[in-house]
């Protein structure tokens, strides 16, 4: 993933920089001179309904307004000003093509860029939860997201949107609200089919979770692993039980990324 993406900025390089170099100074007078004619165009329009209205008025009296001369030097200042704009972007253009032949930037920019960018994706686990750490996450969610748009013309969350270790907290909060069927529906359909756990499926679900245990407390949630399709989240919680003692354990809650809904959700459980 990083590799796709480190390629796409190396490739962005020479396109900023033309843009930046060529490109932008040649649009910009381009549009001030279109302006400039937007401009004049209006310009000539009320002039000529200026005039019009100053026939009109001498018909009726000698002396025309005072403000009517004074829309005709506003007008006039505006088409100067922008005219000057114009002639100053274009003289700002041929600077940059006297003072930049060579629009490319120089090989040291691609030989630093392909460098520290795979460095930081990787690097972000070991800076922990710092500033840095979110930057780094918030730049791998929003590529993530661009990839899907890429691919799929449609904008998703990522999965660096939803923290694992938040998930954990939601389906055991599901179980302590009695609401089953929400929790049950947290998990793929691999742990719904897994015999071992729950030979009966749902019946064998609710048997434990409804029947045997009276709450859930998690003391600890501690991320291990993750990655865009799957994470490992270590769980230190504690079963207050109805009939039975209470006792704490420690699980590995394996959890799989839902791409088409955008969430987490449980593939299977380890005791530790």
């Amino acid at each position: 993933m990083p590799w796709r993406a480190t390629i796409v900025f190396l490739l962005s390089i020479p396109v900023s920089s033309w843009l930046f170099w060529r490109g932008f100074p040649w649009l910009l007078p381009k549009l001030s001179r279109l302006v400039l004619l937007c401009a004049n165009c209006l310009g000539q329009l009320i002039l000529l309904a200026e005039y019009l209205i100053t026939q009109y008025i001498r018909k009726k009296r000698p002396q025309v307004p005072f403000w009517i001369y004074q829309v005709g030097d506003i007008l006039s200042e505006i088409v100067s000003f922008l005219d000057g704009i114009t002639q100053r972007l274009d003289k700002l253009y041929k600077y940059v093509l006297d003072k930049n032949k060579q629009w490319l930037p120089s090989n040291t920019w691609y030989v630093i860029a392909g460098i520290i960018l795979p460095c930081l994706w990787f690097a972000s686990p070991s800076v922990g939860e710092s500033t840095a750490a979110k930057l780094i996450d918030n730049g791998k969610t929003w590529w993530y997201s661009f990839e899907g748009w890429v691919l799929t013309s449609e904008w998703k969350p990522s999965y660096l949107s939803f923290p694992p270790e938040q998930f954990v907290w939601d389906y055991c909060a599901a179980i302590n609200k009695g609401n089953f069927s929400q929790a049950w529906d947290m998990t793929t359909p691999d742990f719904k089919n897994n015999k071992k756990l729950m030979p009966q499926g749902y019946n064998s679900y609710l048997e434990w979770w409804k029947d045997e245990v009276q709450e859930v407390k998690l003391n600890k949630v501690t991320l291990i692993s993750k990655n865009n399709n799957s994470a490992v989240v270590d769980v230190d919680w504690q079963f207050f039980m109805k009939k039975k003692p209470n006792n704490s354990q420690s699980t590995l809650f394996v959890l799989s990324w839902n791409t088409k809904n955008s969430k987490w959700v449980l593939y299977t459980t380890k005791k530790l």
